[in-house]
């Protein structure tokens, strides 16, 4: 029954031990065994005499370093993994499932905008070169037109008579910003600031509007499924 309670008390004692210690003895005892003579000291008959001691402090320590420094490793990743784990919890149970039942009450219907044709593009940079008396802002205003980037923005709106409920998802994401990621703040502050430059009735929604949704809708996903498990 001794013999039982010596092992753990001994695996704590080593565990207790700095990693910088176990180093220095391995160094010591390497030390010992490699460093070449220096001056008038011979260091033959020193190994001769303690080689076998020197031999067995390098291994030794040398083992238990390398397993000091495995030990630390799994700590200090067993504790990230927990603080993260604590942190999913919380972004899940504060944040994403508040989100996802505020937008669970709404139906959402999204349409896709075309790019214009490039004979569209023409007229609208003729339209614009025509309209403009100074030739040279004339000709940089409807180059503009003609070679902008046209991206397949996505707009929709809410059905039923809904609203999109961008004033609580503002409120609850505010309420909480320590738990909030920054993928989920940006997209917020993309749709509040596109719904001021560009205001539109409550039951629509702006592309910065979808993305936010997806968002929530996709990051409540994975979270559920750290939580859970």
């Amino acid at each position: 029954m001794s013999d039982i309670g010596v092992v753990p008390g001994l695996l704590s004692v080593l565990r207790s031990i700095p990693l910088w210690i176990l180093v220095g003895f391995a160094a010591a005892g390497y030390a010992g065994l490699f460093v070449p003579a220096f001056g008038e000291a011979d260091l033959t008959d020193f190994r001769r005499t303690w080689g076998a001691w020197l031999w067995l402090d390098a291994i030794a320590f040398t083992v238990l370093s390398i397993a000091c420094a495995i030990d630390l490793a799994i700590q200090g990743t067993t504790a990230r993994m927990r603080r993260r784990r604590r942190l999913d919890r919380r972004r899940y149970y504060e944040v994403y499932a508040p989100l996802y039942s505020e937008l669970m009450k709404i139906q959402i219907i999204t349409s896709r905008l075309a790019k214009p044709r490039l004979v569209d593009r023409a007229r609208y940079a003729w339209m614009k070169f025509t309209t403009l008396k100074r030739r040279w802002p004339a000709l940089k205003a409807a180059g503009g037109v003609f070679f902008k980037r046209h991206n397949r923005a996505e707009t929709g709106e809410v059905d039923y008579g809904g609203t999109f409920p961008i004033g609580k998802i503002e409120r609850t994401v505010h309420s909480n910003l320590s738990f909030c990621d920054e993928e989920l703040f940006s997209l917020l502050c993309q749709a509040v600031r596109e719904r001021r430059e560009d205001p539109v009735g409550d039951a629509e929604l702006t592309n910065s509007d979808i993305r936010l949704y997806d968002h929530i809708l996709k990051k409540r996903g994975k979270l559920k499924r750290r939580v859970m498990r």
